[in-house]
């Protein structure tokens, strides 16, 4: 598990987590979900659990960071986090491949 804040108009692209299940807790801030076709509101309090192999984003739509629990099974994937810190794109790319992350398409606008 990590805790994310996420600026106010962002999110990350679509993508798919091939090897793990993923869950988001809402702890603040006002969330638009993508998860496969269907997008969804989701306030503070909310539960989002995503199946591996599920294409998904979200975005900040509040106009203040939120902030969101994130939580990943089997445990790994959140190490991606700390190295990808202050990387470019190719090493931001290779980060993902080795931890089978795909991006299918944009982040959600």
């Amino acid at each position: 598990m990590f805790r994310q804040t996420i600026a106010p108009k962002s999110g990350p692209p679509t993508h798919i987590h091939q090897s793990e299940d993923e869950f988001f807790y809402v702890v603040s801030g006002d969330f638009r979900v993508k998860l496969g076709d269907r997008i969804a509101n989701a306030p503070p309090r909310s539960v989002i659990f995503v199946p591996r192999g599920t294409a998904h984003t979200f975005e900040n739509v509040g106009t203040e960071p939120g902030v969101l629990l994130v939580g990943v099974t089997p445990g790994g994937f959140e190490g991606m986090f700390k190295e990808r810190q202050g990387v470019d794109s190719e090493k931001n790319r290779a980060l993902m491949e080795a931890h089978k992350m795909v991006v299918v398409g944009p982040p959600l606008k």
